[in-house]
C-alpha cells in the first residue's frame, strides 16, 4: 500500500514539472518623441490604420494616445451653453489641485466647492 502512494506522489511531481512557464511578452516602451511623432501624424489627417503600418505601433495605443491628446484641448460644451465659464475654469483648477495633492474627490464636495464660489461672486440659478 504505502508504495502506491508514492507512486502517486511522484506522478504529482512529474506533472508538476513538466508544465513549463509561459514567460511574459517584453513590454513596449515608446519614447515620447514617438508619442509627438504620432500625433502629428494624426493631426496631418492620416487614418490611425496607417500611422499603424507606417511605425509598427499597436493600433491601441495609436488610440490612447490620440485621446490624451484630446483632452488637452478645449474641452466640448457638452450639447449646451456654458452658463458660468468663470466658474466652470474655477472648479477644472480646483479638481486639478485636489488630484495633485491626493485629496479625495467627490460629487459631494465639488457640488459644495461650486455653491461657495458661486455664493461668494453673487451667483444665482
Amino acid at each position: 500500500m504505502t508504495t502506491d502512494s508514492s507512486n502517486e506522489d511522484e506522478d504529482e511531481d512529474i506533472n508538476l514539472t513538466s508544465h513549463k512557464l509561459k514567460r511574459a511578452k517584453p513590454r513596449n516602451v515608446h519614447s515620447p518623441q514617438v508619442k509627438k511623432l504620432v500625433e502629428d501624424l494624426h493631426n496631418k489627417k492620416f487614418s490611425n490604420a496607417d500611422i499603424q503600418s507606417s511605425t509598427g505601433i499597436p493600433l491601441s495605443n495609436i488610440k490612447l494616445w490620440n485621446k490624451e491628446a484630446a483632452e488637452n484641448k478645449i474641452p466640448s460644451r457638452r450639447g449646451h451653453r456654458v452658463t458660468y465659464p468663470d466658474l466652470e475654469e474655477y472648479l477644472k483648477k480646483w479638481i486639478k489641485a485636489q488630484r495633485e495633492t491626493n485629496n479625495h474627490l467627490s460629487v459631494r464636495r465639488l457640488l459644495a466647492e461650486a455653491k461657495t464660489k458661486a455664493e461668494k461672486e453673487n451667483l444665482k440659478k
